[in-house]
């Protein structure tokens, strides 16, 4: 038998990976808030703010938003995706009802660089990220 050569990753290397090979800079949105809450009507109201927010500058990101809980964007530069995280996202889990929380992190260059929330959800090696 043929033994396949098998390469594991954790979330976070794969993402860090991937910008560095692609010298790009990659957000990744985890709709938390919205995908917890049990209301109908609530999520409804959720995901329709978002779609107006997030509808005037892209109208490409909501339907991949809208229908998945994680969603990945590139974006050229670091400055472009930490401006359309503070115009489309809260800021942090305090800023917003729990139910519309949307966690975002950004990764540029192979690390870290931005997050509205830690990266506990993700890994266990990282305590807390950088904001703003």
């Amino acid at each position: 038998m043929d033994f396949m050569n098998i390469k594991t990753h954790t979330f976070l290397q794969y993402i860090e990976d991937t910008t560095q090979r692609l010298r790009t800079c990659v957000m990744v949105l985890r709709t938390e808030g919205p995908d917890a809450c049990t209301d109908a009507d609530k999520v409804n109201q959720i995901y329709s703010a978002y779609k107006n927010n997030m509808d005037e500058e892209n109208t490409g990101v909501f339907p991949t938003f809208l229908a998945n809980e994680w969603t990945f964007l590139t974006f050229e530069t670091e400055d472009e995706a930490r401006d359309w995280a503070k115009d489309n996202l809260p800021l942090g889990r305090d800023d917003v009802d729990p139910d519309y929380f949307v966690q975002c992190w950004i990764f540029d260059n192979g690390a870290l660089s931005y997050a509205n929330d830690n990266l506990t959800k993700l890994s266990h090696r990282v305590a807390a990220a950088p904001s703003q």
